[in-house]
């Protein structure tokens, strides 16, 4: 089975405060939402390293996409993008994280393990819970034990779209995973 995806980007902030005015409307204690064109694929793993623009690290770990959200042409003004689920974080993205949380007045200490999607019918959202990731993991595994021709496999840097950071309106959807 393939690696995990490396997934690297800068965000435009200077400290984590501002990291936290900027992007916080896109986290939650359980991962995040990464705003992109190209999404990767449900339950794909993630090695992921966010930092500020100086270079220093907010956020690094490990996660899994738990859902995508392709881009609408009848609604431009929701981005696409995927949702990442913060599978491990180091000591340091730990402390950052609780302090984005407590910047947005969100609790820390109670930690959800429930995985939402952006909540709208009718956007193309597909959603995965991780019962459900762990068991495709499995078949998938045992799939390729059974092939003899080797599978292709998914690696590299994934590109995300640099965006001004999200505004709320009356049409906006916060998204919490």
């Amino acid at each position: 089975m393939a690696g995990p995806v490396k997934l690297t980007t800068k965000f435009r902030a200077d400290s984590l405060d501002d990291f936290a005015t900027k992007y916080g409307v896109d986290i939650s204690v359980g991962g995040m939402f990464i705003r992109t064109k190209k999404p990767l694929p449900v339950g794909t793993r993630v090695n992921f390293n966010f930092t500020l623009q100086n270079g220093e690290s907010i956020l690094k770990g490990s996660g899994t996409v738990v859902w995508i959200r392709e881009y609408d042409p009848a609604r431009p003004a929701v981005p696409p993008g995927m949702g990442l689920r913060f599978d491990e974080l180091d000591e340091n993205s730990q402390s950052n994280l609780d302090k984005i949380l407590i910047i947005k007045g969100e609790p820390v200490a109670e930690q959800q393990e429930q995985i939402t999607s952006p909540g709208m019918a009718e956007e193309k959202t597909r959603v995965a819970a991780k019962d459900v990731l762990e068991e495709l993991r499995k078949e998938i595994s045992a799939k390729l034990e059974e092939d003899e021709e080797p599978s292709q496999s998914v690696s590299g840097d994934v590109e995300l779209e640099e965006e001004e950071p999200p505004q709320r309106t009356d049409d906006s959807t916060v998204s919490s995973i």
